[in-house]
């Protein structure tokens, strides 16, 4: 699968190269919630970022593909007898179709799949830290969703805004006595640049 994903990945930026007049690149930052969701819905959200590439082929002015390359940070905190919380990071590769509407300023709905690859997971229990990556699967599968705006600060430079959810649809416990799906609500900030 991971194979797989890398061949799709090269296609794709494969494709945007070779129509660079339709290509753009840049970085985006956020900030947000996560949490997962359980069979007893015991985990609370906690805060997360992410920071990482971006990368935009535009098909006309309406429809756009956008992928990402992203160090995405997801987890958890529960207070059901201990208090405690859970970081669970990946390296995020979603793909998502856009739509734009507007003029100069421009805005846009967006929606695809993301797949991920654990990096690491830490838990933090009554103060002390311990390593949890066995905890969990190494992949993470779900669909990406969201909306945004963008302004142009120069001829070939865009200022964009968005509001993203992720929601898993794979299960990422180790363990298969456990059912655990990834959840989060993101705000990014970034700047693309147009190769024209």
């Amino acid at each position: 699968m991971k194979k797989l994903l890398l061949v799709f990945g090269l296609a794709i930026c494969g494709t945007f190269f070779s129509y660079g007049q339709n290509f753009e690149i840049g970085g985006q930052v956020g900030y947000g919630i996560s949490n997962v969701y359980t069979d007893d819905d015991s985990a609370d959200s906690k805060g997360v970022f992410h920071i990482g590439a971006v990368a935009q082929y535009n098909f006309n002015e309406d429809w756009s593909l956008v992928g990402e390359l992203l160090y995405d940070q997801k987890g958890y905190s529960y207070t059901d007898g201990t208090d405690g919380e859970e970081s669970i990071n990946y390296l995020s590769v979603p793909v998502m179709a856009k739509y734009n509407f507007g003029s100069s300023t421009k805005f846009y709905l967006q929606a695809g799949l993301y797949g991920a690859f654990l990096l690491s997971a830490e838990g933090e229990f009554e103060g002390r830290d311990v390593d949890t990556k066995d905890a969990y699967e190494s992949t993470d599968f779900g669909v990406a969703f969201g909306l945004g705006v963008e302004f142009p600060i120069q001829e070939n430079l865009k200022l964009f805004v968005d509001l993203v959810a992720n929601s898993g649809f794979s299960n990422i416990a180790a363990e298969s006595d456990f059912d655990i799906t990834n959840g989060a609500t993101k705000a990014g900030v970034g700047l693309r640049y147009s190769l024209n």
